[in-house]
């Protein structure tokens, strides 16, 4: 399941059932050495709460906002667009508990991050990641991305199991492969 509020409905299905987060393509997501155009990027869809979010980043810091479809996430352009900023930021694409595609492609590209504070976060925030809150968002937001312009790109990650390539091998190894009769 790519989003782990859907693996609770899977596992009433079938007993096999595990979440496993999305990860990122080496060959398209690294640290690539570039000029810091802005204060921050973010790609993605500009709705909800996001849009309101996206404003406020804005009034306060030189915001490059793409969406997705100006930059296609599966070519060199989320990673010359996340290289070009002093931090990238990623906001969840639902209001739950979980990493989206755009958190590991982001992290994958090795630049300082800011990103909402909640518990699926919590492993990665030692390795150049800030975080907001949504209780003082303003306040908090303007301080994590300052926090992160602080940090100097490459930030060093350990990206073992963060990959496609690791994720899936995973599922080879615990043989997640469905009983198509269920």
């Amino acid at each position: 399941d790519a989003f782990e509020y859907g693996t609770e409905w899977l596992k009433t299905k079938h007993d096999k059932v595990h979440y496993i987060s999305m990860g990122y393509d080496p060959d398209l997501y690294y640290y690539e050495e570039m000029e810091k155009k802005y204060d921050v990027c973010f790609v993605g869809g500009h709705y909800g709460s996001r849009e309101h979010l996206l404003g406020l980043v804005s009034k306060h810091f030189s915001l490059y906002a793409p969406t997705w479809e100006e930059v296609p996430t599966f070519s060199d352009s989320l990673r010359h667009a996340a290289c070009s900023a002093k931090c990238y930021l990623d906001i969840p694409p639902i209001d739950d508990n979980m990493l989206g595609q755009r958190f590991f492609e982001g992290y994958a590209c090795k630049v300082p991050m800011v990103s909402q504070d909640r518990p699926c976060i919590q492993p990665y925030v030692e390795n150049g990641i800030t975080l907001y809150n949504l209780e003082n968002l303003e306040e908090s937001l303007v301080e994590a991305i300052n926090e992160a312009m602080k940090i100097e790109a490459p930030v060093e990650r350990c990206l073992t199991g963060d990959s496609l390539e690791a994720k899936m091998d995973w599922v080879e190894k615990v043989d997640l492969r469905w009983n198509y009769s269920c």
